[in-house]
């Protein structure tokens, strides 16, 4: 197949910038709260670092991140908070955050996304995870 370069370039070009606007529009909807007086509340307008993990009570590596999470808390205290939405219960907040594998982790720090992650992890990968997080708000305080 011996295709025009330039034909070949100008695809390669498009794809890429497909791809580019998928993702800003990806960013900007992580970045536009959803209208939900509850997560507005407890993600949105919480200062410092918020975990929110989405699962559902059906599947077994979301109920397994339960005791990881505790952990998690118990480390950090009122320095991190955590918030465990249903996917069932709430389709209107994974709809907007585009939640399509469960568990889905994101972090949000004063109100804004800064990272997410799938599948099931321990208390000591989260851990490992959030903490940048955490120092840098920690950091920006004092």
């Amino acid at each position: 197949m011996n295709q025009d370069p330039a034909l070949r370039n100008a695809a390669i070009v498009g794809g890429l910038l497909l791809a580019l606007g998928v993702g800003l529009l990806r960013h900007q909807q992580f970045n536009t709260p959803p209208d939900d007086p509850w997560f507005q509340a407890r993600v949105i307008d919480h200062p410092g670092v918020v975990m929110v993990k989405f699962g559902a009570e059906w599947c077994p590596p979301c109920r397994s991140m339960h005791s990881s999470l505790k952990q998690l808390k118990s480390r950090h205290g009122s320095g991190l908070s955590i918030v465990e939405i249903d996917v069932d219960k709430m389709p209107h907040l994974a709809q907007h955050y585009g939640i399509s594998g469960i568990p889905r982790t994101l972090l949000f720090v004063d109100g804004e996304y800064r990272a997410g992650r799938v599948g099931a992890s321990s208390a000591d990968d989260l851990d490992q995870w959030v903490q940048p997080f955490l120092t840098q708000t920690y950091s920006a305080a004092h």
